[in-house]
Order: structure tokens, then C-alpha cells, then sequence
């Protein structure tokens, strides 16, 4: 496909065009509401649902992978890494199941993509020597120009180290959180400019799962610096001020902010759940914790509720 064709494809499926002059209207679906969450059932073949954040209502979008999901600003469109051949690779599509569009076709994995406040570019981790996760790297990619550029390099190649993860981009485009492993195994949480310049360690050792809150002043985070259990913490931007959410002994996973910051959606499995992923809520100070799932006999993941 010709690189003005790819654009306008990228253009429709996220709804960044509006009506054509003449040639007819370009339909986007409408956004999804602030209290309907997409999440991902772990099924024959997998399917993407979504369902009210009090647990009613629960729809099929679309049949097949999705992983990573995230929801752009306009809550109208997604991204999300699907397997194709032997890689990973990102795709958008929109919210009612249309327009689905591969962005990644070359021999790399791609994962953990994080729309920015425009809609139009994505940031995710990308395998750059294309043999699994030796030397993943944080990227931006455009999506109507098409062109990456790399955030994020190797300390002193050829060694690849560290490897980096896990990108979000703030609510108003100016830093990434990511996650960061300086020997390749266990790592914590960073900050740096969208351009990649001033990288920080914000969390400790056993951090990672970064997510903004939609006001762009606190971030979310799992800790995993237990062995048997981890935790859903609340941190400044800054990294100041860590807070608990989580009391519970359990294995937590796919955080995902409200709409309106006061709620954290995610997943957790415990002998409670028979050690399946199930979807809860929880307030961010640790009250109402609610189960929202249906299916109790299913693994649940890759909730997406905000844009992070």
C-alpha cells in the first residue's frame, strides 16, 4: 500500500478524520462511556469484551488475540500486540470492532503500546535486534506519518543492556514512565522526556506496570518485591508520596485508572478465585474492592478503562 493510502487507513480506523469535502462522511464510532471497561477473556481462541465498571452489561466486541490493550483519548479507538507468524506485532482497531489495522509488519516483537494525548502516536517496547527480548528499547512510532524513532539505547553496545519496557506517556505528552531491567531480569520504574532525554529511577527494585492517572499526577504501579504476592501502589510523578491500595494477598496484574482517577481497575487471582484471573475495582484509597467479572471459570487480563 502506498505510504498516503497507509496514513488515511491509520486516519479513519482512529478516527482522526471527519467529514470528506464531497465525497461522502467518514463514520467513527461513537466513545465508549466513561464507565465501560474493554478486557480480554482467555477463551477457545480469546475474545474482547467490555462491560460496566459494576459488572452488568457485558458484550462481545471481537473475536481473537488481544493483548496489552489500551484505549486512545477519545475512548473510540484501541491499540493492542497481537502474534502474527513468529512476532508480536500492534494493531488498532476501533472500540465497536471495526477497522481493525496492522501498524507493525517487520521481523520484531512489539509490545505495550501507549497512545499519547493526540491519539495519533504510539509508544510501545520493541525487540530491536529481532530475536525475542535480548534488546528490547522504548520507540515512538507516528501513526499517520509512519515513522519510529528510538527513545531509549543500550549503555555501552554492543552489550544491549538495560532493556526497557512497559511505556506510558502522560495525559499531557511530555513523560514516559517505563519500566527498566539494567541485567535483564528483575528492573523498577523510570521517567523520561517523550524525546528520551533526562532517564530516572522513580520505584525501587521490584517495580513495574507503570500507569497515569488521567489528571497526569500520580502513577500507578504493581510491586512485586515479595515473592508470593505483590501489590497495587499510587505514586507522585515524581515518585513521592508511595501509597497501598492492595491489602490482600494476591497476584495483581493489568492496572487500569478510571476515567475520572477515583477507581483503579485490574485483574488478580488468589485461592480465592481458584487461582483464575478475575476483574475487580477498587477505590484508590483501598475501600469497595468489587469483583466485576462473570465468567468465574475463565482467566480474565489486559483491562483497558482510561487511556493508560
Amino acid at each position: 500500500m502506498r505510504k498516503g493510502l497507509l496514513a488515511f487507513a491509520f486516519a479513519v480506523s482512529l478516527g482522526l478524520l471527519g467529514c470528506g469535502g464531497g465525497g461522502g462522511t467518514i463514520i467513527v464510532p461513537p466513545g465508549l462511556a466513561d464507565n465501560v471497561i474493554l478486557y480480554y477473556v482467555f477463551d477457545s481462541g480469546g475474545a474482547l469484551y467490555t462491560i460496566k465498571s459494576d459488572g452488568t452489561d457485558k458484550a462481545l466486541v471481537s473475536n481473537g488475540e488481544f493483548a496489552s490493550l489500551v484505549v486512545n483519548p477519545a475512548r473510540t479507538a484501541i491499540a493492542f500486540t497481537r502474534k502474527v507468524g513468529n512476532f508480536n506485532h500492534i494493531f488498532t482497531m476501533n472500540v465497536n470492532g471495526t477497522g481493525l489495522t496492522q501498524v507493525t509488519t517487520d521481523d520484531h516483537n512489539h509490545d505495550n503500546p501507549s497512545f499519547d494525548q493526540t491519539g495519533s502516536i504510539l509508544y510501545f517496547d520493541r525487540d530491536m535486534d529481532g530475536t525475542g527480548i535480548n534488546d528490547r528499547k522504548i520507540v515512538r512510532w507516528g501513526l499517520i506519518s509512519g515513522v519510529m524513532t528510538q527513545l531509549t539505547f543500550a549503555d555501552s553496545p554492543p552489550d544491549t543492556l538495560p532493556h526497557d519496557f512497559e511505556p506510558a506517556i502522560s495525559p499531557n505528552g511530555q513523560i514516559v514512565a517505563f519500566f527498566r531491567s539494567p541485567a535483564g531480569g528483575n528492573g523498577y520504574i523510570c521517567t523520561m522526556s517523550s524525546d528520551g532525554n533526562g532517564i530516572t529511577q522513580i520505584a525501587p527494585l521490584g517495580t513495574e506496570d507503570p500507569k497515569w492517572s488521567p489528571d497526569g499526577t500520580k502513577i500507578a504501579y504493581i510491586d512485586n518485591q515479595s515473592a508470593l504476592t505483590s501489590k497495587i501502589m499510587i505514586m507522585d510523578a515524581d515518585g513521592g508520596n508511595k501509597t497501598q491500595v492492595t491489602s490482600d494477598s494476591s497476584r495483581f496484574a493489568d492496572i487500569s485508572w478510571s476515567p475520572d482517577g477515583t477507581q483503579i481497575g485490574y485483574t488478580h487471582r488468589s485461592a480465592a478465585t481458584s487461582f483464575i484471573a478475575q476483574l475487580y475495582t477498587i477505590n484508590i484509597d483501598g475501600t469497595n474492592k468489587t469483583k466485576i467479572s462473570v465468567d468465574a471459570n475463565l482467566d480474565h487480563g489486559f483491562l483497558a478503562w482510561s487511556t493508560q
